[in-house]
């Protein structure tokens, strides 16, 4: 018997959001994520099957997780690409486009 394989996400973006947990250093969000936690858990059908209990477990952690603490913005740490990087870049854009609309077929041809 062939065992299936999950199905893929699409989306790389979508397997790299993360909650924001910073939010827990304010006392009543962590008590509402707290109680909203029980009363899920509470809610949900009891299993024998140990892999189910995770299964739902995690399903109801990422569910009050998303609801209550949100999700945060991904930062982008490029402290290597400053001013000096974006005017050389430009610069060489400027410069490919300059060579594009001379029509030069020499030119043309580096760029292609």
């Amino acid at each position: 018997m062939k065992q299936e394989s999950p199905p893929r996400i699409e989306q790389r973006s979508q397997l790299r959001r993360r909650y924001d947990t910073g939010k827990f250093k304010d006392i009543t969000t962590l008590k509402h994520f707290q109680k909203e936690m029980a009363k899920q858990l509470e809610a949900r059908p009891h299993t024998e099957q140990v892999e189910t209990e995770w299964t739902q477990i995690e399903v109801v952690m990422n569910k009050v997780a998303g609801k209550v603490l949100g999700y945060s913005e991904r930062k982008i740490n490029n402290r290597w690409f400053d001013e000096h990087c974006k005017k050389a870049l430009g610069h060489i854009r400027n410069t490919r486009l300059k060579t594009m609309e001379d029509g030069n077929e020499e030119n043309t041809r580096k760029y292609q």
